[in-house]
């Protein structure tokens, strides 16, 4: 009895410990120029389900329904873009592993979308910018299938004077907003400022290289997606690094604005560049976001992510479907591939793997790019060809393809002098900034 008593008092005193320790490790936000800064292709925000970090897909439908349409908490890592799964060849962190733990063990980490896109045929000057009178965005970008009438989709909130939405508290030139938001920041979690940390993962996301405009977008972008994990207690991860003092100014000008859709905080996935039309998330996660639908994206296929070629040996590509679907295929992988079936907006919905004894397995694209090639490929809007022992996968885009393109953003701003307002209403349909 004794010994039980005291094995019983040593148990407390070590839990104890171990709880002050982690409570001390995630709560402080580390200083911006201590962050390590990570390779420049941070990966597009992929949905995750559960703690062990596994990809969402298209059948895990309920976990990705807006908080407006189901109440429960949805304690998976989904949105973005992910964040668990990254990419290793995109941003150095192995896929198969979550990220840093939060203390809180129904947290999970979400990684959103890519890199500084790179202009193709449009310039980048901020001084090229027409008039805004050539702003507004088509009605020809907006499918018909949209549930909302397009004069809704434009915020009439917007015209409010920027500042009515910081907190009074904010102080821009002390970096101090009085609010604070919760992230895995460069794989680690804490809990600091959201001006401060707003800024480093607006320069991480896209930098002070682009238009003003496209920054001011990408921070409510940012902020609406953090509110929106934060509220259901999860804990994105996303990169960071020491902002430009234009980055800083762009999101002082926004900040506290997020954008809404009845009533609630909306979900703001973004990714670097799509195949010149965006992805509805019901195509990507199965999950029905009316704000989340597929919008014309005009500059996109003039960037460097249009046609990009990855290319594996049969030797290579092969063990990784045979693990991932659990078969044997032939040696010729002229047979492998068959019936590529694409969506709207050119990304693979489906395609056909044949085995060795002939029977046809179907794999989904997002299950291609995600689980057999461990994103490998920019997209999941790919071709394959094969030549030989050589499967070629030709690419267009990078990232899921759902909500704003950072690339159609900045472009939008330079050439058509599209406001920050004007992308976000673009690229979220129906939603309100506020």
């Amino acid at each position: 009895m004794r010994k039980n008593y005291l094995l019983a008092i040593c148990a407390i005193v070590l839990l104890a410990a171990f709880t002050s320790v982690t409570a001390l490790s995630s709560s402080f936000i580390a200083p911006s120029n201590d962050l390590t800064v990570q390779a420049m292709a941070y990966p597009d925000d992929v949905p995750s389900f559960g703690t062990g970090g596994a990809p969402l897909d298209v059948d895990d439908v309920s976990s990705l329904l807006d908080s407006s349409q189901q109440d429960s908490s949805l304690d998976e890592s989904s949105e973005q873009q992910s964040e668990t799964e990254s990419d290793s060849s995109e941003t150095g962190i192995d896929p198969s592993s979550g990220l840093a733990e939060s203390s809180v063990t129904s947290n999970s980490d979400i990684v959103l979308t890519g890199p500084p896109p790179t202009e193709g045929s449009y310039t980048t000057e901020e001084s090229s910018s027409k008039s805004e009178s050539s702003s507004k965005p088509e009605s020809s970008s907006k499918p018909e299938s949209s549930s909302k009438p397009e004069s809704s989709s434009k915020p009439e909130s917007s015209s409010k004077p920027e500042s009515s939405s910081k907190p009074e508290s904010f102080d821009a030139t002390s970096s101090s907003s009085g609010e604070t938001l919760r992230v895995s920041l460069n794989g680690t979690v804490m809990e600091g400022d959201a001006y401060d940390m707003l800024c480093q993962i607006v320069e991480a996301e896209i930098g002070g290289s682009y238009h003003t405009e496209a920054l001011k977008a990408q921070a409510v972008a940012v902020y609406s997606y953090i509110k929106y994990e934060n509220n259901l207690g999860r804990t994105p991860s996303l990169p960071g690094r020491s902002p430009t003092q234009k980055t800083k100014d762009a999101v002082s000008a926004v900040f506290g604005q997020a954008l809404y859709y009845g009533g609630k905080i909306a979900f703001t996935p973004y990714h670097a560049s799509s195949t010149g039309t965006t992805n509805s998330s019901a195509d990507v996660w199965g999950g029905s976001y009316p704000y989340l639908i597929a919008v014309t994206s005009k500059y996109d296929p003039a960037s460097s992510y249009k046609n990009q070629t990855v290319t594996y040996e049969a030797s290579t590509l092969g063990p990784k479907l045979e693990n991932y679907l659990g078969i044997t295929l032939s040696d010729d992988p002229s047979g492998w591939f068959s019936n590529i079936v694409t969506n709207g907006s050119g990304y693979v919905s489906k395609l056909t793997v044949t085995d060795s004894n002939g029977t046809a397995h179907t794999l989904t694209g997002r299950q291609m790019r995600e689980n057999v090639l461990a994103y490998g490929i920019r997209s999941h809007a790919f071709t394959i060809t094969v030549s030989g022992s050589s499967i070629t996968f030709t690419t267009n885009g990078y990232g899921h393809g759902v909500g704003m393109s950072q690339t159609g953003a900045n472009a939008y701003a330079v050439n058509d002098g599209w406001t920050y307002a004007q992308i976000l209403s673009h690229y979220y349909p129906g939603t309100t900034l506020s």
